[in-house]
């Protein structure tokens, strides 16, 4: 007689061992690979290594335990013999190196981070050893106490070097007269970059923000703060000047899920005049834009991956421009950021708030410290590099 369930409908035909051992197994690993991508594939490795050199660490000590085991303590001695020691980078007023606070901040959080998948969650317990060692009070103390140190010992948080909305047109403009003349790969990078560029000056984002933009980030304001997205109306319907877009990345940093809203000026400096030249001149040479935004070239130059572009990428190819032009003087990617943000606050009359919303921040000290135009600024190294 087959078998039946209490109710007396038959049961589901059971499957081989081995056949569902291997598709667990394969969807575990599905599973994996999609948290991974949660966060940015760069900070997956940092913390990685970071993982690594800590691991090693307890090994070169001598000390018995592992990422299992490891106790607050532990990670208290590595920070402040290991780690502190040999991430100098940061100058002090005093013309010293010095590691700074939020890097011993950003070990602090990969570490959380990697205990939390490794089931170590929690606050630290001290009699049952259980928990997250970095959600301890020692750990608190100890990154909160660094950040006194660190001052009295001359550290200045550093912000990168603003950039103007004039040098962002005069680099627009420089891109778009250079690819009128282009023709072939080097017509679509022109395109691509100054796209990637006027993202980055509209939206306030952040370097990974602008690179792994997608067609289905950009949304009308037509479904309360969702939207619809766009990408079938481009290039062939014209967003009027005054219209507005809500840009949402799959990833943000300061306020989760959040998005932020562009107003379309029709001018070099905005999206409604670089994203239908890239749609079009793309689609025209035969590798139309379907999902990313930016793109890297694949290894054969010609042709471009389907995949958004690292913000060390991005750097490369913004910071080149600028010396094209003769116009760097240390910029990073976060001087848009930090530019457009100093010139809502002066010449657009907009509020701390305001400020903080266009560039999806929450903490008005956050926002403030950017518009801050006394603040010492980084000037970053440029180390040409081939890019793609």
């Amino acid at each position: 007689m087959r078998a039946t369930t209490p109710a007396g409908a038959p049961h589901a035909p059971l499957v081989d061992p081995m056949t569902c051992a291997t598709t667990y197994a394969a969807g575990l690993q599905a599973a994996v690979t999609m948290a991974s991508k949660s966060v940015k594939a760069s900070t997956n490795t940092t913390r990685h290594r970071h993982v690594s050199d800590l691991t090693q660490w307890l090994q070169r000590m001598q000390i018995p335990r592992n990422m299992q085991t490891v106790t607050p303590e532990d990670l208290a001695v590595y920070i402040t013999t290991e780690f502190i020691p040999k991430h100098a980078g940061s100058d002090a007023t005093n013309g010293q190196q010095i590691t700074a606070p939020g890097s011993v901040n950003a070990l602090k959080s990969m570490l959380s981070t990697e205990f939390a998948m490794m089931g170590r969650s929690g606050e630290w317990d001290a009699e049952t050893l259980q928990g997250n060692p970095t959600q301890s009070d020692l750990l608190r103390r100890l990154t909160k106490g660094y950040g006194t140190d660190a001052a009295e010992q001359g550290y200045e948080k550093k912000a990168a070097v603003p950039i103007t909305q004039a040098e962002i047109l005069q680099l627009l403009q420089y891109l778009h007269q250079k690819q009128a003349s282009q023709t072939g790969t080097k017509k679509l990078l022109s395109i691509r970059d100054g796209l990637a560029i006027c993202i980055l000056w509209q939206s306030c984002f952040r370097g990974f923000n602008a690179g792994g933009m997608r067609l289905d980030n950009i949304r009308l304001p037509t479904d309360g703060s969702k939207g619809s997205a766009v990408p079938f109306l481009l290039p062939y319907s014209t967003l009027a000047p005054g219209s507005q877009l809500h840009l949402k990345p799959d990833v943000t940093k300061n306020k989760k899920g959040s998005s932020c809203t562009i107003t379309l000026t029709g001018d070099m400096l905005c999206i409604s005049t670089w994203l239908p030249l890239a749609v079009e001149t793309y689609a025209a040479e035969g590798q139309p834009i379907t999902n990313f935004l930016v793109r890297p070239l694949q290894c054969n130059q010609r042709s471009f991956q389907e995949a958004g572009m690292t913000s060390s990428a991005l750097w490369q190819r913004f910071t080149q421009h600028l010396k094209d032009c003769n116009m760097y003087t240390g910029q990073s990617l976060h001087s848009t950021r930090r530019g457009k943000m100093i010139r809502l606050a002066q010449t657009g009359g907009a509020s701390i708030e305001d400020v903080g919303e266009a560039a999806m921040i929450q903490t008005k000290r956050i926002a403030q410290g950017y518009i801050d135009v006394d603040r010492p600024t980084k000037f970053r190294v440029y180390e040409a590099k081939a890019t793609r």
